[in-house]
């Protein structure tokens, strides 16, 4: 009683995707990542199916290499020391914004690009920021021994937001009550804080707080910190 199946797959080439990161970024470059978001497609109706992920590290010149990539569109992020890809103008947008008024973040998008495309694909990139916190006691003292997490996203144009790289960022406050996270990425981040006595004092319901990173700065922040479940 048991049935056969006849299974018909239709194979594409795999494409190679070789890039190199703009002349910008200092060489050698240290501790790079690059991360193609792919919507692979359905080579008979030409429909997105689902998204896949493809890294790849980043050599000392600068250059890097994708292969094994299936047909589709993705988006394309990296990161290194001092360095993170830049946000860009989306150019396939269906309205641009009005002139009149002055572009913000939210027009700006991880950099587009096909694989199938010939040719060495530059990467654009920015500086990379950072987040110093000055944290505080309910009795007035700095807080030594707390840590700060960050949790820098990237908006993917098909709707969802995923930890840049899947990275962590974290610190510890030193005794002045200082903690600095360094080399982050663009845009906004939500930030915590953890300790064994302190916490963030609750907002709307959240411990966590938001601050907007601009490219090759510090963003500086005093938290005044409340005793554990307060």
């Amino acid at each position: 009683d048991a049935e056969q199946k006849e299974l018909h797959l239709q194979l594409v080439p795999a494409a190679r995707l070789e890039g190199r990161l703009e002349d910008d970024v200092p060489r050698p470059v240290k501790d790079g990542t690059v991360l193609l978001n792919l919507q692979v497609v359905d080579p008979s109706g030409g429909q997105a199916k689902m998204l896949r992920k493809f890294c790849a590290p980043i050599r000392p010149d600068g250059t890097f290499t994708l292969v094994d990539l299936p047909p589709g569109d993705g988006q394309i992020i990296a990161l290194c020391d001092g360095w993170a890809s830049e946000r860009v103008v989306d150019g396939e947008a269906k309205e641009e914004p009005s002139s009149a008024r002055p572009r913000s973040g939210d027009d700006l998008i991880a950099q587009r690009i096909d694989p199938a495309t010939s040719g060495i694909f530059v990467l654009k990139m920015e500086l990379t920021a950072s987040l110093k916190a000055t944290l505080w006691a309910p009795d007035g003292k700095p807080v030594e021994g707390a840590i700060l997490s960050c949790w820098p996203n990237v908006q993917w144009l098909t709707g969802y937001s995923s930890t840049f790289l899947d990275h962590s960022w974290s610190a510890t406050s030193d005794a002045r009550g200082e903690v600095v996270v360094t080399n982050m990425p663009w845009r906004s981040t939500w930030f915590g804080v953890s300790h064994a006595e302190f916490d963030l004092e609750l907002a709307d319901g959240e411990r966590s707080r938001q601050a907007d990173l601009e490219a090759g700065k510090t963003y500086e922040v005093v938290l005044d910190l409340v005793a554990k479940g307060k």
